[in-house]
């Protein structure tokens, strides 16, 4: 899958010959985008981290589970061509995912967005030339997060957005990326660097590494493509410290420039630091705080451990937060409080949630 041109060839080719849309089509709600629905294995998959000695020993269960397209070729004709796929969020394809050279009417595509109103055509190839072309059909996916981003070589990959603000609102998607990391005990592959440079468009990698003793932090994605911002970073209780304010504001920093994004935001594991900057960063744009939880908590998914909310943290998070704000604020406003006081000014966090909160209706 890789991104098409901003220009658009794919609206129309006006073909005589006419490919069938079978599935997805008619405006139809996939089925979640994700392989394991958290909530109801929570307690099944906190026994299989207990029972196990290393992680080797895990599932890995960190993947999005993809959507099937279906398509029948033109009536009365052998089938030896090849097709391409063509994934749009708009009707005039801009922007397209594109599946080319496909050997079947048959294909699986990853990543999508979750609660998204997608579009979708074929063309038939014959020869090198076009030769066939199907209508353009549509469907919608699940509104349930997260969007699990399937990068191959690292686990623990998912998009920041998808989460509600309120009744009507939620995070926008495609903006902010959370992760383990991409070098050092793990091992980004080629196919994984074109899903985030080429796929994703990342242009920031926003490494939070460097805390550690023995971390020795490097950037790993073409710098041509992708600005590496070292920001090492505290996370839980210590971010209640001098130097954890301050790792905070830098990484807030980061954040609060329009020109950063898309970012990859990571640490070792991509579950305690990532997982502290990621509460703050979506509890401050206003995602519940069950929301938050879950999120937290999805890092139980990968080969990467078990995350729950007591025990791991994030507890401590929640009791240091209590200093801020009042009595009786809403969690939103004791972040903003604490974030003040770390130095983040209210215009970055304004900016902010302009950009990074959008309508949205289910």
């Amino acid at each position: 899958m890789k991104p098409g041109s901003p220009t658009n060839e794919y609206v129309s080719l006006s073909l005589p010959r006419v490919i069938r849309p079978v599935e997805p089509s008619g405006d139809a709600l996939t089925s979640p985008l994700q392989s394991h629905a958290w909530p109801s294995i929570r307690e099944h998959i906190a026994a299989e981290w207990r029972a196990i000695l290393n992680a080797d020993e895990f599932i890995e269960r960190s993947h999005p589970r993809p959507v099937t397209f279906r398509w029948e070729p033109p009536a009365g004709e052998p089938d030896h061509a090849r097709y391409d796929l063509i994934i749009s969020r708009y009707p005039d394809f801009q922007e397209p995912l594109i599946l080319a050279g496909l050997d079947s009417t048959h294909a699986e595509a990853k990543n999508l967005m979750v609660g998204t109103r997608y579009y979708w055509k074929v063309i038939q190839h014959r020869e090198g030339a076009p030769a066939a072309e199907s209508p353009v059909a549509s469907f919608v996916t699940h509104p349930a997060p997260p969007r699990w981003i399937r990068v191959p070589g690292i686990p623990n990959v998912r998009d920041l957005g998808g989460w509600k603000v309120g009744d009507h609102h939620r995070v926008r998607q495609g903006l902010m990326y959370r992760s383990a990391e991409l070098n050092t005990h793990t091992v980004l592959l080629p196919e994984g660097e074109r899903v985030l440079v080429e796929e994703l468009n990342i242009r920031t990698d926003l490494d939070l590494r460097g805390t550690a003793e023995d971390e020795s932090p490097a950037p790993a994605l073409n710098p041509s493509r992708v600005n590496w911002a070292p920001c090492p970073l505290y996370a839980y209780r210590d971010i209640f410290t001098p130097e954890g304010k301050e790792s905070i504001r830098r990484a807030f920093q980061v954040l609060a420039d329009p020109d950063r994004y898309p970012v990859l935001i990571h640490c070792w594991a991509g579950a305690d630091r990532t997982g502290t900057l990621a509460f703050l960063v979506n509890g401050m744009l206003g995602v519940s705080l069950p929301d938050l939880i879950h999120d937290y908590e999805l890092t139980s998914l990968s080969r990467i451990g078990l995350r729950l909310d007591k025990g791991f943290g994030l507890d401590d998070i929640l009791e240091g937060l209590k200093a801020y704000g009042g009595d009786g604020a809403p969690l939103q406003q004791r972040i903003e409080a604490y974030l003040h006081e770390a130095g983040v000014p209210h215009e970055a966090l304004e900016g902010m949630r302009l950009r990074l909160i959008e309508p949205f209706e289910v």
